[in-house]
């Protein structure tokens, strides 16, 4: 799941490029839309390996990234 492939990615980034650096709250976002791909990445991973407890737990997580967004 690379984050720099999926649309959120592409409109963050022009809009970092057209605001002056140091702008904080595209920063934040920047910081939890990477936290968003690893969880899901985790969460695709302990899929693979079935292990519900640790896909649920990661869902969790997810979800608490994505409130955030």
């Amino acid at each position: 799941m690379d984050r720099h492939a999926c649309r959120f990615s592409e409109w963050l980034e022009a809009e970092m490029d057209r605001q002056p650096s140091g702008h904080s709250i595209l920063a934040e976002l920047e910081e939890l839309h990477k936290t968003l791909h690893i969880q899901a990445q985790q969460v695709l991973a302990c899929h693979a390996e079935e292990a519900p407890d640790a896909v649920e737990a990661g869902l969790a997580e997810l979800h608490r990234v994505k409130d955030r967004l």
